[in-house]
């Protein structure tokens, strides 16, 4: 296979995919909150919509996204 990575995922029931998803889905939304919050300690109005969106897209609950990052203190009331 030469320099080919095989990546071999095992799971377990329904439940458990569902499980999986949804923590990438808080991953990818964690990444892009950091990623925004390192350019900028305010959110602009553009990305505080697509923040909503993705939260939407990704199946975010507002009610989750203080404990997204683990660190409720940092994120900005506007966002929530």
């Amino acid at each position: 296979m030469g320099d080919s990575v095989l990546v071999t995922c095992v799971i377990q029931d329904a439940a458990d995919i569902a499980f999986q998803i949804h923590c990438l889905e808080r991953s990818a939304y964690a990444a892009v909150l950091g990623a925004f919050c390192a350019q900028s300690d305010l959110l602009s109005r553009d990305k505080e919509e697509c923040l909503a969106e993705l939260r939407n897209e990704l199946k975010i609950l507002e009610s989750d996204t203080e404990n997204v990052l683990g660190r409720p203190d940092q994120i900005s009331k506007s966002t929530l």
